[in-house]
């Protein structure tokens, strides 16, 4: 059992965790105390950093300066205090802790659930301005704020020739990125990007500031990777580095009448080819648009190809091959490439800002190329209806394989991880769960229940096939569930019970639970 830094709860508090005060109290005393960091509705700073009255921001150049991806994270909370220092989080987040105000925190303002991290009435704290990067050549490692969207690290590092376990989207955040586990281009030689991770700087629940390492937390240190925000507010990552050389990477696009074999060449990599070569690395889309967006009805296969090293001319390295060589398809970006910015944020301009958003998951076992290509034709039957009505519907299939190379790396070298795959299908040699994701795109508020109600149906008809079969797997990726999925149970009875443990430890009057907005809570006292 590792040590904690425990946190003491004085009588006082105890007997007054029941009254909770309202926001505007602690608004006022935040105002009063850090005039120049904290702001009220109706002035520019608030509207910038809450994202109201700002037009959609086009273009993979200006949407890292947007604060909310989707625009379910816009919302209305009583104040707004901008945090540029780990000193800041702890000043603010002491009143919050005394008074029992309700709040949320904002890093990189990626995840489209609401009130993941915005708030309706309560205090807005953001750490988005908390976004330098430190690169120690030294000890081969990079620092970096919580505020700081991966193209910010990418940025220090590109020029450098150096690399990082990272987002594949460089304007994702990196901090709930992390904190969900995390996938990245060499993940499935890697494993979590949060595996990767040395040092944590914190703001724990009363507001003391600390660093949580494994040699110092131990427990907390691997309960902290995947579990969320139920143990403290990271204001920096430390986390290893590697040389960056040149790479071959882009997408590949794939007409309608290919998909078949496409699912065919999909599952033969994820049970063979990343086994065979862990070096390489996919993302698998199939994409479908709505008749209000295109003249003609569009369904198209988009994948992105990574592999570590370049390649002359038209070369293709072999376990890309049967995609790229055997299988027709339309268009191709495929190119050798430097620094990670370059396809993360080619993967970026597909999905800009301004409209509203939505994320689902589950996992299969694979046992069958047909498992895949009978899950891709219910789930076109199912939404079907629903692309015709809904205005502004883009909606990506997409699949995630994850090979027991990929698991494997949690525990290497001693590592651990909150996310229990070891002890699945997952973790035995040779095996590989695959994550099926709905990324569903629309425009209108009003249309939010029809947009979940398609979801709904969706993954209703895909359980029902995966549990016919015997191939379904409890796992959610927390980075890519919708707000209403029981993640942390899929991780797991062990880790369930591990995690409760260092939760009443690390935050005895459940802040994390009661005050702190967000989804996915270890339960509390």
């Amino acid at each position: 059992m590792g040590r904690f830094p425990r946190l003491k709860v004085s009588p006082v508090l105890l007997l007054t965790l029941a009254g909770v005060a309202s926001a505007e109290d602690c608004c006022a005393k935040l105002k009063a105390l850090y005039s120049s960091k904290t702001y009220y509705p109706n002035t520019y700073t608030y509207g910038a950093a809450n994202g109201a009255g700002l037009l959609p921001i086009l273009g993979n150049t200006l949407q890292n300066d947007f604060p909310y991806w989707a625009n379910q994270g816009i919302a209305a909370p009583s104040c707004v205090f901008i945090a540029k220092s780990t000193q800041d989080v702890s000043n603010a987040v002491k009143i919050l802790h005394q008074h029992r105000c309700e709040y949320a925190i904002r890093s990189g303002g990626h995840n489209p659930i609401p009130e993941w991290s915005n708030t309706y009435g309560g205090v807005l704290l953001s750490t988005s301005d908390i976004n330098d990067v430190t690169y120690n050549s030294a000890g081969n490692t990079v620092t970096f704020g919580a505020g700081c969207k991966w193209k910010h690290v990418y940025d220090k590092l590109d020029p450098l020739g150096v690399g990082t376990m990272g987002g594949r989207d460089n304007t994702v955040g990196t901090g709930g990125f992390l904190l969900g586990g995390g996938i990245s281009y060499y993940s499935n030689s890697r494993g979590w990007t949060a595996d990767h991770i040395t040092a944590y700087e914190v703001v724990y629940a009363n507001g003391t500031i600390g660093t949580i390492t494994a040699s110092n937390y131990p427990d907390l240190f691997t309960a902290m990777k995947g579990a969320g925000s139920s143990f403290a507010i990271v204001t920096r990552f430390t986390q290893t580095t590697f040389q960056q050389r040149t790479y071959n990477a882009g997408f590949v696009f794939y007409p309608p009448g290919s998909i078949p074999k496409v699912l065919n060449a999909l599952y033969n990599y994820s049970v063979d080819g990343a086994i065979a070569h862990p070096e390489s690395h996919i993302i698998p889309a199939f994409t479908s648009v709505g008749p209000d967006l295109v003249v003609t009805d569009i369904t198209l296969g988009a994948f992105c190809f990574f592999y570590p090293t370049s390649l002359a001319g038209t070369q293709e390295t072999e376990v890309f091959k049967p995609f790229t060589k055997e299988i027709p398809f339309l268009y191709s970006t495929k190119r050798n490439r430097n620094g990670l910015n370059s396809i993360s944020g080619e993967i970026a301009g597909y999905s800009a800002p301004g409209k509203r958003q939505s994320f689902t998951n589950m996992a299969i076992v694979l046992d069958s190329p047909e498992i895949l290509k009978d899950l891709w034709d219910a789930y076109q039957t199912v939404t079907e209806p629903y692309r015709l009505c809904i205005s502004g519907y883009t909606a990506s299939f997409i699949f995630y394989p994850l090979t027991s190379t990929f698991v494997s790396q949690g525990t290497a070298a001693g590592k651990k991880n909150s996310m229990g795959l070891e002890d699945t299908p997952a973790g035995q040699a040779g095996q590989t769960i695959m994550i099926i994701s709905i990324n569903l795109t629309w425009l209108l508020k009003s249309q939010d229940v029809l947009a979940a109600e398609c979801v709904g149906k969706a993954f209703a008809r895909l359980r029902q096939i995966a549990k016919q079969r015997g191939v379904y797997h409890p796992f959610k990726y927390m980075n890519y569930a919708n707000g209403t999925q029981d993640v942390l149970g899929g991780y797991g009875a062990v880790s369930g019970d591990r995690l409760r443990q260092v939760k009443l430890e690390v935050d005895p009057t459940n802040d994390f639970g009661t005050l702190v907005k967000g989804r996915y809570k270890v339960p509390g006292v």
